[in-house]
């Protein structure tokens, strides 16, 4: 005996669901010979009949009863599989508020912020320059980027790059 073929039994299944060859066919986007040939070779393969086919349809026989029976448990775990990777694949959406001052937007945060975009298109960010704490406790803002080596006591912190400053000045002002 070879493996089954699920696509088989996936036939087996819409037939019995649906009633009738034709409206098995149907359903799953197939010519309805292609469900009666695919039946009539699992039959064989199995060695069993699994509808009596008469002219007023196809009736499901006791064998094909407990063999489909199995089928749906195997339908229900595929389905159960199918579910866990769309929730996987999920995509993030809502909206994202970013903070920090204006130049650390422009100098350090445009470039990741946009390749973020890129592979998150559903998320929506929006840019808050401001030199102001924004409360983060209220939502005001979801991230803020600020450079500082305390932040507030109600916020996680992490420490992420190092800034040296410096004093500029034209030659004149300097002496």
């Amino acid at each position: 005996m070879q493996s089954i073929n699920w696509d088989d039994l996936r036939y087996c299944l819409a037939v019995a669901r649906e009633g009738s060859v034709t409206a098995a066919a149907r359903k799953l986007a197939v010519n309805h010979t292609t469900v009666s040939r695919r039946i009539s070779a699992l039959e064989q393969e199995l060695n069993v009949t699994l509808f009596d086919r008469s002219t007023t349809g196809w009736l499901i026989t006791p064998v094909g009863e407990t063999i489909l029976g199995s089928a749906e448990h195997m339908a229900d775990e595929v389905n159960s599989i199918r579910r866990l990777v769309q929730a996987d694949r999920q995509e993030l959406s809502g909206k994202l508020r970013v903070t920090s001052v204006d130049i650390c937007i422009q100098r350090l945060l445009l470039p990741p912020l946009r390749a973020f975009a890129r592979q998150y298109p559903d998320i929506d960010i929006e840019l808050i320059a401001s030199t102001e704490v924004i409360d983060l406790s209220v939502h005001d803002a979801d991230i803020a980027f600020r450079t500082t080596n305390q932040p507030p006591a109600n916020v996680v912190g992490k420490h992420i790059a190092d800034f040296a400053y410096a004093v500029y000045a034209t030659p004149e002002l300097h002496e």
